[in-house]
């Protein structure tokens, strides 16, 4: 029941981010740069083989929930225009570290398009990957769910709080996939429920698996 509920709220605010989707070019992609966080304050993470960055605003025992950003499968986003990603949900990290939130995200890499050498976008990856005689890296998406999953445990567990899904770029097909998943497996009491972004004022709203939600625009 928990997941329907989760499921039904979170198809009922996808066609409001339907405008945030990224446009599709013609694009030949290079082999991705990993991305060094630590200067914005992000530390880096990797426990069995799940690689993340992640961010502790204050004291995490005052924290009152974590945040798990869930960005994709094999997701990039146009940086040419916006440093963070086009309509990226990052606009909101500023308001959730005023209420002390942890958040944790994907490794992210550069990317550029050898066709079109201006163009750059980032891509979004928590697993390691197998690497193709090309260089590049091979991901499976069943491999990044159980991934997140585990992510989800190890905050929940570590920081001893609810532990939220953050609607990432991808208007949450994935982060739908995961709690799907998580129902499946009988699990899904491991998510206190889900977070939204407004990516254009950078509040957010929880919507929690018992029917009431909390917006940070009121606080």
């Amino acid at each position: 029941m928990k997941k329907l509920l989760l499921v039904f709220a979170l198809t009922m605010i996808l066609p409001m981010q339907a405008n945030a989707r990224v446009r599709e070019y013609s694009f030949t992609p290079s082999i991705p740069v990993l991305e060094d966080k630590s200067s914005d304050g992000w530390i880096a993470g990797q426990v069995d083989q799940v690689s993340f960055d992640y961010k502790l605003p204050c004291d995490p025992s005052l924290s009152p929930y974590s945040a798990i950003v869930v960005q994709g499968f094999e997701r990039m986003d146009l940086l040419t225009r916006n440093e963070d990603g086009e309509r990226d949900v990052s606009i909101a990290y500023p308001r959730m570290a005023e209420f002390c939130v942890v958040i944790a995200m994907p490794k992210s890499g550069i990317v550029t398009n050898e066709d079109y050498k201006a163009e750059k976008r980032r891509t979004w990856w928590l697993t390691e990957g197998t690497v193709d005689r090309y260089g590049y890296t091979i991901r499976d998406e069943d491999e990044e769910i159980a991934a997140t999953i585990n992510l989800l445990k190890l905050a929940k567990q570590a920081l001893g709080k609810p532990t939220y899904i953050v609607i990432g770029n991808d208007s949450g097909v994935l982060a739908e996939k995961v709690i799907m998943k998580l129902d499946e497996t009988n699990e899904v009491n491991i998510i206190a429920g889900f977070i939204y972004v407004d990516k254009d004022t950078g509040e957010f709203t929880l919507y929690n698996s018992d029917q009431t939600k909390w917006e940070s625009k009121d606080h």
